[in-house]
């Protein structure tokens, strides 16, 4: 099959629809052809399993109070960048640790109220708790890299498919051949290339090109502090 690079980049983005047939137009009819959205998803998943990417990150914000020493876990969530509270407009930043280290730390709850200083993740209730728990209102932001939602409808887009689609189209081909038990060869007889080759490369340009932002909100690192 004749393949080039001005076939992959002849168009900037695209819905899922579209991707759905750059896919398919590589493998041809064969019983796994139906099964290509799902390719497509599992070649984002991986992605985003492997890396934490800028779009990932996201933002939440809210209050604990003398009465809630809980914070929702965000859906899709995949890990924690940052945890803040604000104090008399000073931003502090809470030290992660395990569930059972914070209790053991501070035992008595409700009883013995102060200003936070460290969370976890509390599995059992989707939530991440503080602790000492809050003995007043602070205001919070939670910075978190959450997963993507899955593709389904033909006109979805995402990050992926509106800025690095042929990655993810590497990754869906890669996720039919392990499926097929066969495999592709995209290129000329002369110089072949396999998708995971293809694949391995363009993640070798997305990882060094990557940035990662910053959220200051208009306030200095300096007047931020981690709590100890």
């Amino acid at each position: 099959m004749a393949f080039s690079f001005n076939e992959v980049y002849e168009k900037e983005e695209m819905n899922f629809g579209e991707l759905q047939t750059q896919v398919s137009n590589k493998v041809g009819y064969n019983d796994q052809s139906e099964k290509i959205p799902t390719y497509i998803n599992s070649a984002i998943h991986q992605l985003e399993q492997e890396d934490d990417w800028p779009h990932m990150e996201t933002r939440a914000t809210g209050n604990l109070t003398s009465s809630q020493d809980y914070i929702a876990i965000p859906s899709k969530y995949k890990n924690v960048v940052t945890l803040k509270i604000t104090d008399s407009d000073q931003e502090i930043f809470l030290r992660k640790g395990s569930y059972e280290t914070i209790i053991n730390l501070y035992p008595f709850g409700i009883t013995s109220k102060a200003c936070p200083k460290r969370f976890a993740k509390k599995k059992s209730e989707s939530n991440f708790i503080v602790r000492p728990y809050p003995d007043k209102t602070y205001a919070y932001e939670l910075i978190s890299n959450n997963y993507s939602t899955d593709l389904s409808a033909s006109s979805n887009t995402n990050y992926w498919t509106d800025e690095n689609w042929e990655i993810v189209m590497y990754g869906a081909l890669i996720q039919w051949e392990l499926d097929s038990g066969s495999k592709l060869t995209l290129g000329t007889e002369e110089v072949p290339l396999s998708p995971a080759l293809l694949y391995a490369n363009l993640l070798r340009i997305l990882r060094r090109n990557r940035t990662t932002e910053k959220y200051t909100n208009g306030v200095s690192y300096a007047s931020s502090v981690y709590a100890q």
